[in-house]
């Protein structure tokens, strides 16, 4: 039976990906190219992170998951609220492939707080408000079972609040250790168990889009 990892780059656009893979900078993906397929994807009409990877969990566009942005208006108000994965309509793939029986591990996909109950492990990404609140990973003793991973773990480095600040050697010590705790935790959930789907998101790629 055959296995699927899905790592996703937000923001990690061929402009920038295609001539560092050319140079020898990106050799995985490089081979990647030029053992497999590669292609430029249309992005939702909002352009946006949260409806994009609404999408891309479930195959809908926004106005049917209903995500159009991480917050949304008060009605009557000039106000706005955050929302998380609880507004989105449509079944998420690794929800439909725990349903299937597959075994499954996901990692930090913006939209997926609070953390849906899977077969296997999910831990919530950027919509979560804190690594300290219930929902935040599935099953719900997870961050205690891997403490030393979970110890520094960043859902949202700070690194547009350093960069605003010209604190930019921070920033960038910031983005890449979220990157190596999304990395080490996915990584050892794959060690630790039987896995037939593994879906991950880098989202530091696009705020370093953002900000770099």
């Amino acid at each position: 039976m055959s296995r699927v990892l899905v790592v996703g780059w937000d923001g990690g656009t061929w402009s920038v990906a295609e001539p560092l893979a050319r140079a020898g900078r990106l050799p995985t993906i490089a081979s990647l190219r030029e053992g497999g397929a590669f292609g430029t994807l249309e992005s939702v009409p909002n352009m946006n992170s949260a409806p994009a990877w609404s999408t891309i969990a479930t195959g809908l566009n926004p106005g049917r998951h209903g995500i159009f942005y991480f917050d949304e208006r008060v009605p009557g108000s000039y106000g706005r609220r955050i929302i998380n994965a609880q507004r989105r309509d449509g079944a998420t793939l690794w929800r439909m492939a725990s349903e299937a029986g597959r075994r499954i591990a996901v990692v930090n996909v913006p939209i997926s707080y609070p953390a849906e109950p899977v077969n296997g492990f999910l831990v919530a990404g950027l919509d979560t408000p804190a690594t300290s609140l219930p929902g935040f990973a599935w099953p719900g003793d997870l961050t205690g079972r891997y403490h030393d991973l979970f110890r520094g773990y960043e859902v949202e480095p700070q690194a547009p609040t350093l960069m605003r600040a010209g604190r930019r050697r921070e920033a960038e010590r910031a983005l890449l250790a979220s990157v190596e705790g999304w990395t080490s935790l996915t990584m050892r959930l794959m060690e630790d168990a039987a896995w037939d789907l593994v879906f991950v998101v880098f989202t530091s790629t696009d705020t370093t889009q953002h900000f770099f």
